[in-house]
C-alpha cells in the first residue's frame, strides 16, 4: 500500500496540471479573441446535448461543421458517431490551431482547415452544422441550396435560417436551448 501512494499522488498531480492548463488556455484563449471581428462564443453543453438526443446525424456519413472554432461541436460528433468522416472548416487560425490540437489527442484525425467557409464546398457532404450568426444566414442559405445534394442535413445551433422552399425545417427545443434541423428537399 505504501509503494502505491507516490505513485496515486502523481497521478492526482498530473490530473490538477492538466486542468489548470485546460483553465489558463480557455482564459487566454477568451482575451484573445475578444477583439475579434465575431466573438469567440463556444458552443453551450445544452446544445450539445440537443444535438445528440436529436438523432438526426444518425444516418450521416460525412460531416462538416463550418465555422468549427475551437471543435468543441466536432468532438462531441466524433464521440456520438464514431464512424462519420468529419471535417471543419475555420476562418481564425488561433481557433484552427486549438481544434488541430483537441484532435491530436483523439484517436479519430479530423481535418481542420483554415478558410472561408463560403468558400468550402458542400457536394460531397451527408450533413452540415454550425453555429450561424443571422448577419451570415441568407448568405449560407444560397450556398446549401445551390451546393448540398437532396436529403442533405443542415443543423444550426441557436439561430434559424430564413425558409426557403428547398429547405424544410424541424425546430428542436429543450428549456432555452434551440436546435433548428433542415432537410435539403
Amino acid at each position: 500500500m505504501r509503494d502505491a501512494l507516490p505513485w496515486l499522488l502523481i497521478v492526482i498531480q498530473l490530473i490538477l496540471v492538466c486542468l489548470l492548463v485546460r483553465i489558463v488556455m480557455r482564459m487566454a484563449l477568451l482575451t484573445f479573441l475578444h477583439r475579434q471581428t465575431l466573438p469567440y462564443v463556444p458552443i453551450s453543453r445544452g446544445h450539445i446535448r440537443l444535438l445528440r438526443q436529436s438523432r438526426a446525424l444518425e444516418s450521416a456519413q460525412t460531416i462538416v461543421d463550418l465555422g468549427c472554432g475551437d471543435g468543441v461541436l466536432l468532438s462531441a460528433i466524433a464521440k456520438s458517431y464514431p464512424n462519420a468522416k468529419l471535417s471543419g472548416v475555420e476562418w481564425n487560425f488561433t481557433l484552427v490551431l486549438l481544434a488541430r490540437l483537441r484532435f491530436f489527442f483523439q484517436r479519430k484525425r479530423t481535418p481542420i482547415i483554415h478558410g472561408d467557409m463560403f468558400d468550402f464546398p458542400l457536394n460531397d457532404v451527408d450533413a452540415v452544422v454550425g453555429w450561424w450568426i443571422p448577419d451570415y444566414a441568407q448568405r449560407l442559405v444560397e450556398k446549401f441550396v445551390a451546393e448540398c445534394r437532396p436529403g442533405c442535413v443542415i443543423m444550426s445551433a441557436m439561430f434559424s435560417l430564413p425558409e426557403h422552399p428547398k429547405l424544410q425545417l424541424q425546430e428542436v427545443r429543450e428549456g432555452k436551448y434551440s436546435l433548428f434541423i433542415y432537410r435539403k428537399m
